[in-house]
């Protein structure tokens, strides 16, 4: 309800039992989580025993009016905007650690910009690329790759 990050005891308990859902093991995709030094620490932890790869992580850039205004339209009561200056800055400083934590190598630069169907497409392609420079099988590879949705449905979104 503050809108603060939960602390790393309930967000790696939370990770662990959903990724222990039978669905996780064709894959998952985990939004803001790690965060702190010690979320990253439990995740590898999981990964490495559950025989995981390392993770490709996904960065998506906007322009932080996008930002703002993105989170406005979410309606949420605690979006007032001396909350949403705090998570922006928030987010800044997790990114950094991120590339700590996992490398350049696993990164994804993305431009958040853009209908969401331009943005997926982006996503898969960049997670695409890393998964070939280390020789993993890839969605594209495999003939899975993300198909464009069509416009009428990016303007509902």
């Amino acid at each position: 309800e503050s809108g603060e990050l939960i602390t790393d005891g309930p967000a790696n308990e939370m990770m662990k039992a959903r990724l222990l859902q039978p669905d996780a093991g064709r894959g998952f995709i985990l939004d803001g989580y790690p965060s702190t030094e010690g979320q990253a620490i439990a995740l590898a932890e999981f990964l490495s025993a559950h025989d995981y790869p390392q993770p490709v992580v996904v960065v998506l850039d906007s322009p932080p009016a996008e930002l703002r205004k993105r989170m406005l339209r979410r309606k949420r009561a605690d979006d007032d905007p001396e909350n949403i200056d705090r998570r922006l800055r928030d987010y800044r400083e997790v990114g950094r650690d991120v590339e700590q934590w996992y490398g350049t190598e696993r990164i994804v630069r993305i431009d958040g910009s853009g209908a969401p169907s331009e943005v997926a497409l982006r996503i898969s392609a960049g997670i695409d690329a890393v998964q070939a420079r280390e020789g993993l099988k890839s969605r594209s590879s495999e003939g899975q790759s993300l198909k464009r949705r069509p416009a009428a449905q990016d303007a509902a979104k």
